[in-house]
């Protein structure tokens, strides 16, 4: 009769062990999906940052290219990609994961091995996505002033467009009249260079 209840007690022990266990799963699980508009974390830096990566190169080809950016970050956030806010839930997600959003050397066209999304798209001479996060810039809020340490120095998009017009080897591979339209852009819009923050 001891017996009987100490194994008894052993499997209500067990059983209580693997609800535990279940809810703290559950509870993580949730943890991780749940992702706010404002403060997205990254599954994993590298996974996501190919994601974008890819996602951008795409999108230059589709028929709309702002709609097809934003709609597929939209999704692998899990979130509404018609959401009326989806503009400002993007423009944040590009502000807080702008140093993680590095593409690498998968491109054709790119200055450095690897740099940030903004900067790969004007690397390959294509300014879609920056010229919709500037014509926008009420609702993606999208900061011009985001930097990166090169040489030892802040460098802004600002910077990066200056290199590459003062650099004759580099600009024979771009529109120039373009670029300079981008440059004075930038400047009208508010960004700085890195010396000036």
């Amino acid at each position: 009769m001891e017996t009987l209840n100490i194994n008894k007690l052993k499997g209500i022990k067990s059983s209580m062990n693997s609800i535990i266990s279940f809810l703290f799963s559950f509870f993580f699980s949730i943890l991780s999906f749940s992702q706010t508009s404002e403060n997205t974390v990254f599954e994993s830096d590298e996974s996501m940052a190919s994601f974008i990566c890819v996602c951008y190169y795409s999108s230059i080809d589709a028929d709309n290219q702002m709609e097809y950016f934003m709609s597929n970050i939209m999704l692998k956030l899990g979130l509404d990609k018609n959401d009326k806010d989806r503009k400002k839930i993007v423009g944040n997600f590009l502000n807080n994961n702008y140093d993680k959003i590095i593409c690498g050397d998968d491109a054709r066209g790119n200055l450095r091995d690897k740099e940030t999304l903004i900067k790969r798209s004007v690397g390959r001479g294509e300014y879609g996505l920056i010229d919709n996060l500037m014509l926008d810039e009420l609702e993606y809020k999208y900061n011009l002033n985001h930097y990166d340490i090169v040489d030892g120095k802040k460098e802004t998009i600002l910077d990066y467009v200056e290199k590459i017009l003062n650099d004759p080897k580099l600009l024979a591979k771009f529109d120039i009249g373009r670029l300079k339209v981008l440059h004075n852009d930038f400047i009208e819009y508010g960004a700085k260079r890195g010396s000036e923050l």
